[in-house]
């Protein structure tokens, strides 16, 4: 998988065997999902280009901001996939933070 702002989100699979690595992908995909209980929607991919749209200043509510929901609504989506708190948040997605500072260079 590639985002880039120019372009969006590139999805290329190759190689793949069904039988070998079908949950892998089926993992993968739930990235894209949007959360549909309740309103608003929040996914983990708008939620990564948020961060990264506001990085150094990815705060929960500037994020919430940015997302389109209020910074309870975050913080209970987290709750939901079970992150605690908006720490735990920034850990599960600086690599992918880390990885976009990293392309701009």
């Amino acid at each position: 998988m590639h985002w880039w702002p120019s372009h969006d989100l590139i999805f290329t699979v190759t190689g793949f065997d069904p039988a070998r690595d079908f949950q892998s992908l089926e993992q993968f995909l739930k990235l894209f999902k949007p959360e549909t209980r309740g309103a608003p929607k929040i996914s983990e991919v708008k939620l990564i280009e948020a961060i990264q749209r506001l990085e150094p200043h990815a705060t929960q509510s500037a994020v919430a901001k940015d997302v389109g929901v209020t910074p309870r609504t975050l913080q209970r989506w987290a709750s939901k996939i079970g992150l605690k708190d908006w720490d735990s948040v920034r850990r599960r997605y600086e690599p992918t933070v880390v990885e976009y500072a990293a392309q701009q260079w």
